[in-house]
């Protein structure tokens, strides 16, 4: 009976120092997503830098890994993947087991005469967003 004790708090133990956010993806996952600044100027030269962090679970992984982009309610015409593809719809990058970093970068089209108040989306298995505000450019 005192083994059955000690097993099952060497397990309740393990448990608690196992850490979470680690625990709750399974393979490769996308832990958070930043972009800054919040706000820019619709004439297509300014430029807002996405950070997107993704996490690999196998040691064994590696390769490329697509990130769809979705603007939603703002004007872009440009995106570029810092150290990744561009296709489609996203950013593919190369990404190795443990935590990687993924950079893009936006710009904003807004030559209408109110700021577009918009959102950037990444996608993979999971959908984050940030707001994004594009001001007009003044004539």
């Amino acid at each position: 009976m005192k083994i059955a004790v000690y097993c099952l708090c060497a397990f309740a133990l393990l448990v608690l120092i196992t850490p979470h956010a680690e625990a709750q993806c399974l393979n490769l996952c996308i832990t958070s997503f930043a972009v800054s600044p919040a706000t820019i100027y619709g004439d297509q030269s300014e430029y807002a830098i996405a950070t997107v962090h993704v996490y690999s679970v196998n040691p064994s992984q590696g390769g490329m890994v697509g990130i769809q982009i979705t603007e939603v309610s703002f004007g872009s015409t440009d995106t570029i993947c810092v150290g990744g593809q561009g296709y489609g719809v996203g950013c593919s990058y190369p990404y190795h087991q443990g935590d990687n970093t993924f950079i893009f970068q936006f710009n904003g089209y807004n030559y209408g005469s109110s700021t577009q108040n918009g959102t950037i989306k990444v996608s993979f298995d999971v959908v984050m967003a940030q707001p994004i505000n594009v001001n007009p450019v003044v004539p």
